[in-house]
């Protein structure tokens, strides 16, 4: 971050915030099913067998690799970026919207 003040962005006052209604795109990974999620992405992924696991699939975020595991939600926001979300988490935050294929 610069030390710039005029490059900081503006001060917020600390208080209750809502987020912004966005929709996503999101796939169930079962663990079988990484054609499937590659497809719905139009991404070539792949997959690693972890330790107590079991197949998971390695994704490159900002904050580093995170990996999804089997019954997580693969989620594309809005700047392209995937990421998994448990699915309880998931769907407590989401309702569904429409169908897309894979």
């Amino acid at each position: 971050m610069s030390s710039d003040p005029a490059a900081r962005p503006p001060a917020r006052p600390a208080g209750l915030y809502a987020t912004r209604p966005a929709l996503v795109r999101a796939i169930q990974f079962t663990g079988t099913n990484l054609p499937e999620v590659s497809s719905f992405f139009g991404r070539d992924l792949d997959s690693v067998d972890l330790p107590g696991v079991g197949p998971s699939i390695p994704l490159a975020t900002h904050i580093g690799t995170l990996y999804a595991s089997p019954g997580d939600m693969l989620v594309e926001d809005e700047d392209g970026e995937l990421s998994p979300h448990r699915y309880d988490q998931f769907d407590r935050r989401h309702t569904f919207q429409e169908a897309q294929p894979a």
